[in-house]
């Protein structure tokens, strides 16, 4: 299986407002969006096209967008467990 990474240096972390995302990333270069949660956990999602990352960003429910439109619609894996 193909391992997918972060391109260093990572690219700087958006907080959200959202009671279930804690902040957002987005690695153009390698199509990874990184989710941060409010538990703690940290997830990338693979071959994320920009235009997810920009709507997540500005959709009014972060988390109902991610239910919608990110969650079971790209292979990820998880970076960090919830604290």
């Amino acid at each position: 299986m193909e391992r997918h990474e972060m391109i260093l240096p990572s690219p700087p972390a958006i907080p959200v407002v959202s009671t279930l995302l804690a902040s957002v990333a987005y690695d153009r270069v390698g199509s990874i969006l990184e989710l941060e949660f409010r538990d703690g956990a940290i997830y990338h999602y693979f071959v994320v096209p920009e235009t997810i990352y920009q709507a997540l960003l500005i959709a009014e429910s972060k988390g109902a967008y991610f239910n919608h439109r990110i969650r079971n619609h790209f292979s990820h894996r998880r970076i960090r467990p919830p604290k």
